[in-house]
C-alpha cells in the first residue's frame, strides 16, 4: 500500500519547498500513526464478533446519552458557580449564606468530578469506536 502523497500543483513558492515540507510531515505522520487504524483480525467467529459489535453499539449509545447529560449538568454548575456572588448577595440570613457557601464548595468538587467523568467516558467512547473501526470481518466462502 502506497501512503505517499504526491504534489500535482505547486502553489506555495517557486521551488515548492513549503509544499514538499508539508508533504514530508504528512507522510511521516502517516507512517507513525498508520498502524493504529490497520485492520486487526480476531480468532473467534464472525457471529461472535457481530454480537460483540452489536453490544458495543448499545454501549456507545448509552455513553453518548451520559455524556450529553453530564455536559448539561457541568454547564449548569459552572453557571451557578460563576454567579455565586449574586446569589450570596441576594440572601441576608446567615444560615442560608452558610448553606450556599457549603453548596459552592460541593459544587466545585462536582465540577471536577463531572469534567473527569466526561473525559473518561470520551476515552471509553473512542476506544470502543477504535475497536469497531479496526476489527475486520473475515469473509469465508459459503458452503453448499
Amino acid at each position: 500500500m502506497n501512503n505517499q502523497i504526491n504534489p500535482s500543483n505547486n502553489y506555495t513558492s517557486s521551488n515548492g519547498e513549503g509544499l514538499r515540507l508539508s508533504l514530508t510531515i504528512i507522510n511521516n505522520l502517516i507512517k507513525q500513526f498508520g498502524s493504529i487504524l490497520e485492520p486487526v483480525s480476531v480468532t473467534y467467529s464472525n457471529q461472535v464478533l457481530l454480537d460483540q459489535i452489536y453490544a458495543l453499539s448499545f454501549l456507545l449509545f448509552f455513553l453518548s446519552v451520559c455524556i450529553i447529560f453530564l455536559i448539561i449538568a457541568l454547564i449548569l454548575n459552572v453557571v451557578v458557580y460563576v454567579n455565586s456572588d449574586k446569589i450570596l448577595n441576594y440572601f441576608t440570613n446567615k444560615y442560608i449564606i452558610l448553606l450556599v457557601k457549603f453548596n459552592l464548595k460541593i459544587m466545585s468538587l462536582e465540577i471536577l468530578f463531572l469534567g473527569g467523568s466526561i473525559l473518561y467516558f470520551m476515552y471509553i467512547l473512542s476506544k470502543v469506536l477504535h475497536f469497531i473501526c479496526t476489527t475486520c470481518l473475515r469473509s469465508r466462502p459459503l458452503s453448499r
